[in-house]
């Protein structure tokens, strides 16, 4: 995944998950199932062009970190408490 947001990262282009297979040697599941969880964290936008999806991110990382804190709050800090029970 971290590959993939490198990748989109330093594009000048947006890049379609057939790019993306080819620059990094990964397969199409791999490279679908990642770059739909950077949607997610919202590290990556898809922009429907024609008859392929392309995909971008920001160079402002600001809701990914957003993201992780709410993330933070509702499953790793339990799972601390627990470990210290």
């Amino acid at each position: 995944m971290a590959q993939i947001h490198a990748l989109l990262l330093i594009s000048a282009e947006p890049l379609t998950t057939e790019e993306v297979m080819e620059e990094l040697q990964v397969s199409r599941g791999n490279a679908n199932i990642n770059l739909r969880e950077l949607i997610n964290w919202q590290l990556v936008k898809g922009k429907q062009s024609r008859r392929t999806e392309r995909f971008c991110c920001g160079k402002i990382c600001g809701p990914f970190f957003a993201s992780f804190l709410r993330k933070e709050k509702r499953e790793i800090d339990p799972m601390i408490q627990i470990i210290h029970q």
